[in-house]
């Protein structure tokens, strides 16, 4: 026979996970101002990092804030998250959201390949920029190398 306690306030110790999950749920009525501080740490670190860059450690510091405000609220409402994720809408959200974050990973390759790999070409119709037909050739025949120094008025 297992003994009650006798004390109404008395607790039987459980499982971690069990202590755990307690937790989560008496911690579900602030998932949303947890969220909402989330944004709005994001969102204010995303404006001192773009457009002050002498609080770009302070921006670091709020944007790792935020998103970790954005994590405790997801962990806080898993259950809600994933119900809303598999959801019909939430099948297309997420679907979209993978869509819009494989969009944004392609044009940043993309813009680092053309950063780093820097290549011009003379687009005008008279190709005004470009050497002369004659001038290629006789450099391509070249048998050493030639150095130039040009001064420029200051």
């Amino acid at each position: 026979m297992s003994q009650q306690p006798t004390d109404p306030n008395e607790r039987l110790s459980g499982t971690l996970l069990g202590g755990i999950r307690n937790l989560l749920e008496s911690l579900h009525d602030l998932s949303a101002p947890f969220a909402i501080a989330g944004f709005i740490g994001l969102i204010v670190g995303l404006v001192f990092w773009g457009l002050i860059p002498d609080l770009r450690v302070f921006a670091y510091l709020l944007l790792g804030l935020g998103g970790g405000l954005l994590i405790v609220s997801m962990t806080i409402s898993f259950r809600s998250v994933g119900r809303a994720a598999t959801s019909r809408p939430g099948r297309y959200g997420v679907n979209t959201a993978i869509m819009i974050a494989a969009f944004l990973a392609i044009a940043g390759l993309v813009n680092f390949l053309a950063f780093e790999n820097v290549w011009r070409w003379d687009s005008t119709a008279t190709k005004q920029f470009e050497l002369a037909p004659r001038t290629q050739q006789l450099l391509d025949n070249l048998a050493e190398p030639v150095e130039a120094r040009v001064f420029f008025p200051s």
